[in-house]
């Protein structure tokens, strides 16, 4: 059998990639998940077995509408911190082969440290800086607002 190099093909350098950040993130993800499964009232989950609800019909108009601040939060803290995404990708495939698993970050620093460009690095790391702020600004809204 032939060994596979899986971050010498670019399919599966991403891949390889992709599965490295989500390792990284499970633990995070399940103790914050696991902290808005415990604060759902067992009241409410309780009421609606009461008046008939099946399993799914709980889980789904139950407990995902009292998870969805969680969940909101979780997806903007993760989409945030994908924007930022560069030591992972610099240490496995150093964003190659070619340019299959090259990130925004990675980017920049090829730009600014490897080809002296620092002008056009700090211009496009201002154009990443846009959706942070918005992202921070939603993940700020949920956090901060009063019920």
């Amino acid at each position: 059998l032939a060994q596979l190099n899986w971050l010498a093909d670019p399919v599966l350098a991403f891949v390889a990639c992709v599965m490295a950040d989500v390792w990284g993130w499970i633990p995070f993800l399940t103790l914050v998940l696991i902290g808005g499964l415990a604060s759902v009232p067992r009241e409410s989950i309780e009421a609606a077995q009461v008046d008939g609800a099946s399993g799914w019909r709980v889980f789904r108009d139950v407990t995902l509408t009292q998870l969805a601040p969680v969940l909101a939060v979780v997806i903007i803290l993760k989409s945030i911190f994908s924007l930022k995404t560069f030591d992972q990708v610099f240490m496995l495939t150093n964003g190659g082969p070619g340019t299959a698993t090259q990130t925004l970050s990675h980017y920049i620093y090829f730009n600014g440290m490897k080809y002296g460009q620092i002008g056009y690095a700090a211009s496009v790391a201002w154009l990443m800086v846009i959706p942070m702020v918005f992202l921070t600004y939603a993940y700020a809204k949920f956090v901060f607002r009063k019920d």
